[in-house]
């Protein structure tokens, strides 16, 4: 009886050991993720260019605007997160057309949010991280820095 109440104990401890380990990946990902974002609003606002992200299967990617279409910006590393379980989506708050601009075919990456040199970005919306089973939001504040909430 005092061994299964010692593996138990132990088990207990372990597991939220785990839990702790878990979350704090998370946190630590989710200020990874607004801090790569506010890097790319900075960048936009610095250089006077027009960039986006594109949210896709590999992550977060950078873009730029040049001569009518979006390319990737190879110097920025994609975001992706420490796990590959994350399932990343941005939410408009208004009605926005699905073609930003610059796209002549389905394949050419189209970003989800721009960034401009008046340090904007378009549209307003926030984006929705799923991760785990926990839902977390990043979004602009009211002092134009991404935040993130659960």
């Amino acid at each position: 009886m005092v061994v299964v109440i010692i593996v138990s104990l132990l088990l207990s401890f372990g597991y939220v050991g785990f839990s702790q380990l878990l979350g704090r990946r998370s946190s630590e990902d989710m200020e990874s993720l607004q801090h790569w974002l506010q890097r790319a609003s900075d960048r936009a606002q610095l250089e006077g260019a027009v960039y986006g992200v594109h949210i896709g299967d590999q992550g977060l990617l950078f873009l730029t605007y040049r001569q009518g279409i979006w390319i990737r910006v190879l110097d920025q590393q994609a975001w992706s997160g420490s796990s590959a379980d994350y399932e990343l989506e941005f939410e408009a708050t208004e009605i926005v057309a699905q073609d930003i601009s610059g796209a002549e075919d389905a394949q050419e990456l189209q970003p989800s949010i721009v960034f401009l040199p008046d340090g904007s970005h378009w549209p307003d919306g926030s984006i929705r991280v799923d991760y785990d089973g926990q839902t977390s939001w990043i979004a602009v504040d009211e002092q134009g820095q991404f935040a993130w909430t659960d």
